[in-house]
């Protein structure tokens, strides 16, 4: 075979198999307490379905659709306009509205996905190329009940089984109450200042939270924003300690989850201007 066609074939291989599917998403606001929380929710549009969504949400392992007896498959579209299909397991109970369902961890199986919070766009490749020196690898590890946890300290605690969750927007940190009561203050402990009332799985919850003692610290990213209680007490049983969300990096950092090799790491984006 001819040199220059044997060339071209492997740059063709080369070029598919690093090519990265670019997928935008939307954040969508909620509002509790007369406060309105502008990035609550992370949306991404269904295709075929005017004014439908999904949620993603890293700290499902798993994809729903909402109010269907059966699973099914859905369609979103790419930056480039192709279709991206999954198939998405049934959830009854729970009512749909515009969102009507959950993108779990599933569909990213034994790939990465790069979530640019500044620039709304989700990054999926196959993980040959994110060897970027910029990348800070944070302490990280796939737990037994399949999520990608990471460690966060507060002071001298240090919490290794907390899971990054995209699904938890607004919340810089909520720990189960065992924990969320060594890095408060005793006074907030009794009284806790700051209360959230917000949709979990279709169900309205009280987050109760206050300042740390101590700033909260993941990797070199420090930040003294409030706790809140983790009211869901499988998580206690389970053996996770808290659960991250996305206000400590949606203004300036991309956050890369590599599930091929189980390890999560953050750097800075290059904002880019829209048009």
């Amino acid at each position: 075979m001819n040199k220059s066609i044997i060339f071209l074939i492997c740059l063709f291989f080369a070029t598919t198999s690093s090519a990265a599917t670019k997928i935008p998403f939307y954040w969508d606001s909620f509002e509790s307490s007369g406060i309105t929380y502008e990035k609550a929710v992370m949306l991404i549009a269904v295709a075929d379905q005017k004014g439908k969504f999904l949620q993603l949400d890293t700290g499902s392992s798993d994809s729903y659709v909402y109010g269907v007896d059966v699973g099914i498959n859905l369609k979103f579209k790419t930056l480039s306009g192709s279709l991206q299909t999954h198939n998405f397991k049934a959830m009854p109970k729970m009512e749909a509205d515009k969102t009507i369902g959950t993108l779990g961890t599933d569909y990213f199986k034994g790939q990465c996905l790069t979530v640019d919070f500044p620039n709304q766009i989700l990054e999926v490749t196959n993980c040959d190329n994110i060897s970027r020196i910029n990348i800070s690898w944070l302490d990280s590890f796939r737990f037994r009940t399949g999520h990608l946890m990471i460690k966060v300290s507060s002071g001298n605690n240090v919490f290794k089984n907390v899971i990054l969750d995209t699904g938890a927007s607004i919340f810089p940190l909520t720990l189960t109450k065992k924990h969320w009561l060594k890095v408060v203050s005793p006074e907030d402990a009794k009284n806790p200042p700051f209360k959230i009332k917000a949709s979990s799985w279709g169900k309205e919850v009280e987050f109760k939270g206050a300042l740390p003692v101590a700033p909260i610290c993941i990797g070199s990213i420090c930040e003294s924003k409030a706790v809140y209680i983790q009211p869901n007490l499988d998580f206690e049983a389970a053996g996770v300690e808290g659960v991250v969300g996305n206000i400590l990096f949606y203004d300036l950092y991309s956050i890369i989850f590599n599930f091929k090799n189980d390890t999560v790491g953050v750097f800075k984006s290059i904002i880019r201007k829209k048009a």
